[in-house]
């Protein structure tokens, strides 16, 4: 809890020591790891994000924002065989998430399985029929199958 006050007055620094002050008390702590992860990965420390949610996920499988923000490192680092297995992992841990189903359509494309895309694609829009973004890159997807 201190390190979510000290980064939401904006000491980004002290928050993360004191989440490395608690993994060192604790290293496989779930939410610990996941908080630190989200802290890496928003200085772009993709790699080091991206272990850190594999511990939470290690503790605690079903912690759906681990297995999110994991997929999303592996996608910056270019892994999207790896990226599409961990949102596949979100899709069942959070089915009523629609960005968990938009990043598994993403990760799809990205390795050419239009077909499977375009179905996590339709479902992201079930659940987020107002979004207007979805619709679009829906209708972009079925040119291309």
């Amino acid at each position: 809890s201190q390190a979510t006050l000290l980064r939401l007055s904006g000491q980004q620094d002290m928050a993360e020591e004191r989440l490395r002050q608690g993994l060192s008390a604790c290293p496989n702590h779930p939410l610990l790891n996941h908080n630190l992860g989200n802290q890496l990965i928003q200085k772009g420390e993709n790699k080091a994000a991206f272990e850190h949610f594999k511990k939470a996920l290690a503790t605690n499988p079903r912690l759906g924002g681990s297995a999110m923000n994991a997929g999303v490192c592996l996608m910056k680092l270019k892994d999207f065989s790896g990226a599409e297995k961990m949102f596949r992992q979100t899709c069942k841990l959070q089915p009523d998430n629609f960005q968990s189903w938009a990043n598994h359509s993403l990760a799809l494309q990205q390795l050419g399985e239009y077909r499977r895309a375009f179905v996590s694609l339709e479902e992201a829009v079930r659940l987020n029929p107002s979004s207007l973004q979805l619709k679009k890159a829906l209708t972009g997807l079925r040119q291309k199958l």
